[in-house]
């Protein structure tokens, strides 16, 4: 399953001390990340991306 940003920059790495600082962190990544934001761009053309498969028809 695909991990957000904020998982994959901050939270899978990170090292936090108490969940103050957890959380002193995460505000710190929001303010960041908002100051340079960028649209997300979606792959959902290439069907492994796609949460479910594309279904050309009816399956029952």
């Amino acid at each position: 399953m695909p991990r957000s940003l904020i998982e994959r920059d901050l939270i899978a790495h990170g090292i936090f001390r108490s969940q103050q600082d957890l959380k002193r962190k995460i505000m710190r990544y929001i303010r960041r990340y908002n100051k340079a934001a960028k649209p997300v761009k979606g792959k959902y053309a290439d069907p492994r991306h796609r949460i479910t498969p594309f279904l050309s028809g009816t399956v029952h």
